[in-house]
């Protein structure tokens, strides 16, 4: 039997008028159900409802039978942060409102993933916004300051980072990267992410079993990467290049999968050194397979660099042309070896690639001069002449990959090469031979993307922020900069869930409304939306007198009429009305008959 009331729920339709008998009027509407054949093809009920208006205007609505959701398999843990979204018509309301929301959820009136979700509709038809991230637990934190969303959200730009030497520690693993011209440790492995959300975990099993069925070993059993578990095999404090290339892309992969399921999507694809390889898969052309069995071939043909080249590389904090002048002087002294620059950062960041006593002698000298320079923890001098030493093998291991995944492998995101510095038409195995032989023009391609898609929000895909700070020095601000991953040397609890949360809210708050919130706390999108008992939007309330004192309607009801034509108020000269003085006829000012049948009424 239908169920009407599912149809018109008897407590929302009361209130809309209370004087009708909604009981029967339910059940006659029940019993004209019973007879509706045929159901539609899914097997629910439809109603067509017509009426027609004055002026024929028509109305037509088609109804369809509700079902109820199924129970949610997958609700957020009790110890899961929550991300709160404060919005406003003003920014004093958004500012009023987060104040109450953490007085409110501070008391424990509801529960926080129910508030999150609220506020998180709510916010979408609001202007200004602000978010805060609250831990389980814990006292609410302060939201931030407000800001006001543009009438279009900023293009969303995934910017997919590369890769330096890795080693675990006791809490996971670590990552070492150039930002500006320092060294940065971040922790990689992602373990809470893949704990915490079934899509992130689901995705990075589905990697594992291409990683152990091309490599004979596992992500998680193995190397220890992503569980919990002690690994199976020990690996050296750098690690070899074979593991290093295959886990950034797995956890660019997953990373892409979880934010896209979240409803942050990017409208731009740009990538940085290795991190081409996931660009793959993130910009349609490929699957997420095809892109980690890409960077598993990679990583083994510069395996023989890394055995034979003995070679490595360095982050020079200068421009391009400081940098020639200090590879020219290191030069004189070993002209038998090889450096060159390998990267174009920003500019004023360089990233050398050559033999390791030249880099050293570059090192030197550039220290003496007062310019930041680190040699980087690497046996493989990517984007240069030693490069040379896999470029056999290397097309070889590639090409094969393309023939297992056939297809023209034409991005369908608009995509930004590092290798050329303009749009990418189509991945390649000599593309990405080239990626990875060539210097990276980054200078060059966020120049030109930016030119294109100015104000973007940038997000940047990475075990840890590594070219945020380079995509400042292009004149983005720091606040449309996010990174949905950031741990630290120590262990900090939700704290990869609390990063995740921060980029979306920053998303939200830059003006992205597609950020599901139902799903982001763990309730499928079927579901009821929760209606928990917010605190009452902060309006600036104002009294108005309801017969202002000089209120003419007041004047008109108020004073003495001697005939409807002759009183006070309806007195028309130019004095009282000087516009008249333009309605001429035989040089006189006359009132249009308009204004007399007007006055009449």
């Amino acid at each position: 039997m239908f169920k009407t009331k599912e149809l018109a729920p008897q407590a929302h339709l009361k209130t809309l008028n209370p004087s009708i008998h909604w009981d029967e009027y339910n059940m006659r509407v029940a019993r004209t159900v019973e007879r509706l054949e045929p159901k539609h093809p899914s097997g629910k009920f439809l109603v067509s409802i017509c009426s027609s208006g004055i002026g024929g205007v028509n109305g037509h609505a088609v109804i369809e039978s509700y079902v109820a959701p199924a129970v949610d398999s997958d609700a957020t843990a009790p110890d899961a942060p929550v991300l709160l979204i404060a919005g406003g018509l003003s920014p004093r309301s958004a500012t009023a409102l987060g104040e109450d929301v953490v007085k409110f959820l501070n008391a424990g009136a509801e529960k926080d993933d129910d508030v999150s979700i609220a506020l998180g509709r709510r916010s979408r038809s609001l202007t200004w916004r602000s978010f805060a991230v609250k831990q389980p637990n814990e006292p609410t934190p302060n939201f931030s300051a407000p800001v006001l969303r543009p009438r279009k959200a900023p293009p969303a730009v995934f910017l997919f980072s590369g890769q330096g030497p890795q080693h675990l520690n006791s809490a996971s693993v670590q990552l070492i990267c150039i930002s500006s011209s320092n060294l940065l440790v971040s922790l990689l492995v992602g373990r809470q992410l893949f704990a915490t959300y079934p899509v992130f975990r689901n995705s990075i099993l589905d990697l594992d079993d291409v990683f152990k069925a091309r490599t004979g070993e596992s992500f998680i059993h193995d190397l220890g990467i992503f569980g919990a578990a002690a690994p199976t095999r020990t690996l050296p404090d750098t690690w070899p290049i074979a593991v290093t290339l295959p886990a950034l892309t797995a956890i660019q992969l997953a990373l892409f999968d979880l934010l896209t399921h979240f409803g942050l999507r990017p409208d731009v694809l740009i990538g940085h050194s290795a991190g081409e390889t996931a660009l793959l898969y993130a910009s349609g052309a490929g699957s997420k397979e095809m892109a980690l069995e890409i960077a598993i071939a990679r990583g083994k043909a510069m395996t023989v660099v890394e055995e034979k080249a003995g070679g490595t590389m360095a982050a020079l904090s200068c421009s391009a042309e400081d940098a020639v002048k200090l590879l020219a002087q290191a030069q004189e002294k070993l002209p038998e070896r090889v450096v060159e620059i390998a990267c174009f950062n920003a500019p004023n960041a360089v990233a050398l690639a050559g033999h390791v006593d030249l880099i050293d002698e570059v090192v030197a000298i550039s220290r003496t001069e007062g310019i930041m320079a680190r040699k980087i923890v690497t046996r493989v001098p990517v984007h240069g002449r030693l490069m040379e030493y896999c470029a056999e093998e290397f097309r070889q291991l590639v090409g094969e990959v393309f023939e297992r995944y056939p297809g023209d492998h034409t991005p369908k995101v608009t995509t930004w090469s590092t290798s050329s510095g303009e749009k990418l038409d189509k991945f390649s195995a000599d593309y990405f031979w080239y990626n990875s032989r060539n210097p990276v023009v980054f200078t060059d391609a966020m120049d030109n993307l930016l030119a294109e898609y100015p104000s973007p929000l940038v997000v940047e895909m990475a075990p840890h922020p590594v070219l945020s700070a380079y995509v400042a020095e292009f004149g983005v601000p720091q606040s449309s900069i996010t990174c949905p991953l950031r741990r630290s040397k120590t262990y900090i609890p939700r704290q990869e869930q609390g990063t995740l949360l921060t980029a979306l809210g920053q998303a939200t708050v830059a003006g992205f409304n597609k950020i599901d919130f139902s799903i982001l706390n763990g309730r499928q999108t079927s579901s009821i939306s929760p209606r928990p008992a917010l605190p009452e939007y902060p309006f600036a309330r104002k009294k108005v007198e309801y017969f202002p004192e000089l209120s003419r309607l007041v004047f008109r009801q108020m004073n003495a009429k001697n005939g409807p034509l002759n009183f006070p108020d309806l007195h028309v000269n130019t004095a009282t009305h000087p516009e008249l003085a333009g309605h001429l006829i035989n040089q006189e000012p006359i009132m249009p008959a308009a204004g007399f049948i007007e006055m009449v009424r």
